[in-house]
């Protein structure tokens, strides 16, 4: 079994510097359900390692977060154990844009309003709607694949 210290561990070096276990784990619909279909490996999720936000290289903005809200299965497990991940979030990361790449641009919030699974966390939760400025909900996406669009 994996523990919380080997979830939250951040590579140190190369290209996936400052990416974790858990970062790898939100990554992917199919590494997503494990984490949905697991709940010990949920129960070990802490706040800051949802909310880290890779501060450099190919992965630099995203974060656990971002990639739970990105699918369906993501929103999923963000709802399980009565919404306890959702409880987590914090603004910084849920307005953290990826910095390179087809998702350059994009947050964790632009995906959770794309999908119909994010909007109803959103409307259920409304410390969400607290988190998120009028400039963010105005802000046009300038480079990657979602360029011209908006949350």
């Amino acid at each position: 079994m994996i523990d919380a210290g080997a979830l939250h561990a951040t590579v140190k070096l190369g290209a996936d510097a400052h990416t974790s276990a858990l970062y790898w784990l939100t990554s992917s619909e199919q590494a997503q359900a494990l984490l949905l279909n697991h709940e010990s490996l949920r129960k070990q999720i802490s706040e800051g390692a949802l909310n880290h936000i890779i501060a450099s290289g190919k992965n630099a903005g995203k974060s656990a977060l971002f990639w739970l809200a990105h699918t369906e299965m993501g929103c999923m497990v963000l709802a399980a154990d009565n919404s306890a991940l959702i409880g987590m979030i914090n603004r910084e990361t849920l307005l953290s844009k990826a910095e390179t790449g087809a998702y350059a641009g994009t947050s964790a919030l632009f995906f959770l309003v794309a999908n119909d699974d994010g909007r109803q966390i959103i409307l259920k939760h409304p410390s969400l709607l607290n988190k998120i400025s009028k400039e963010e909900l105005n802000r046009v996406i300038n480079s990657g694949a979602q360029t011209g669009r908006s949350v």
